[in-house]
Formats: structure tokens, sequence, C-alpha cells
């Protein structure tokens, strides 16, 4: 059995046609079903440490407010310490 040239090429191209649809549908369904899991998973990790900085956000707000409280006091001792040596 001969095959022109003009059915060679159209059995080539048609068999290339096939495997790129072939490979196109294969990696869209890996990426649709494959990298759904990661991604949402990731999705959630991202938002869990979001929450979690958030905590530590306002958990050093707190601490800062609390060290000025204490600064605040350590400096009127010192003003007080101050005074009385100028006194003496």
């Amino acid at each position: 059995m001969s095959f022109d040239t003009g059915t060679v090429v159209t059995i080539v191209l048609f068999l290339i046609t096939a495997i790129a649809t072939a490979i196109t549908t294969a990696v869209n369904w890996a990426i649709k079903v494959g990298f759904s899991k990661p991604i949402a998973t990731l999705t959630d990790a991202i938002d869990d440490l979001k929450e979690i900085l958030g905590h530590i956000k306002d958990d050093t707000q707190v601490q800062f407010k609390e060290h000025e409280v204490h600064l605040a006091k350590l400096d009127e001792q010192i003003r007080t310490l101050f005074e009385r040596n100028e006194r003496l």
C-alpha cells in the first residue's frame, strides 16, 4: 500500500493535532484537578497566617502600651530623684 505525499501530510497533521489536543486536555485536567487542592491548602494557610499576624500585632500594641506606662512611671521617678538631688 502506497500513499501519495498529500495523504501522508494529512495523516501526519491529523496525528499532530490529535496529540496536541490530548496533551492540552491532560494539562488542563492536571491544572484543574491536580493543583486545586494544593492551591486551596495554600490559600487556607495564608488566611491562617494573616489571622496569626493580626493577633501578634494586637499583642504587640498592648505590650507597647504597657511599656509606655512603665516608662512614664520611670520618668516620673527619675524627675523625683533629680528634684530631691537639687534640694540637697
